[in-house]
């Protein structure tokens, strides 16, 4: 297994350099509505890294079916959760989704890739998604596909960011999956209706 280690020099600023999107990638999938999600009775403590809660919540939505599905679409990904710094405290949501997922297939779960900032892109706006955008490190197995894990999807810039991230190390993206987020946002890469409008 051959590592590409990407680390951070005290002082050094990380910048982002976007790889392409292509049509043959396939758009996030969304497991559940915002508000399915948001009034759950486990949501809050899992945001705020109550990493039991994130369980129950990820429990609650990542059914059979969705693991089948997973099941027949990939061949062995390593999972890879987003856990980015929420204003009241690391995010367990995604974490809590690997756990499940991980449970079922046997998939390998990544915990040596990481937000580097706090984002906090919880409630945040358009501009605010923009200005302050999710930068990663850690150590990506060159060649190996990852499967993305987020709570949710908005603009979907942390997306591309992470893809970007772990295509220029050289490994490959299997693929997006999303435990909530606006339906429009699962489209990822820019369609010619888009561009023309």
């Amino acid at each position: 297994m051959k590592l590409n280690k990407i680390n951070l020099t005290l002082g050094e600023a990380l910048s982002i350099q976007r790889t392409g999107w292509s049509t043959s990638q396939h758009d996030a999938l969304i497991y559940a509505f915002i508000d399915e999600v948001k009034n759950h009775s486990d949501y809050q403590l899992a945001k705020s890294g109550h990493y039991e809660n994130a369980v129950l919540l990820a429990q609650s939505f990542i059914k059979k079916n969705i693991i089948q599905k997973l099941d027949n679409k990939y061949k062995n990904p390593i999972i890879l959760p987003i856990m980015a710094e929420e204003k009241q405290g690391k995010n367990a949501i995604p974490m809590g989704m690997a756990d499940i997922i991980n449970r079922y297939t046997g998939w390998k779960v990544s915990e040596n890739i990481y937000q580097t900032n706090k984002a906090g892109h919880t409630g945040a706006n358009g501009w605010h998604r923009i200005t302050t955008p999710a930068l990663f490190m850690g150590d990506v197995v060159i060649g190996a596909e990852y499967l993305i894990l987020d709570d949710f999807i908005g603009m979907g810039s942390t997306l591309a960011n992470i893809k970007s991230f772990i295509e220029n190390a050289g490994a490959k993206i299997a693929g997006f999956e999303i435990l909530t987020g606006k339906p429009e946002s699962s489209q990822l890469y820019l369609r010619s209706k888009t561009l023309d409008n």
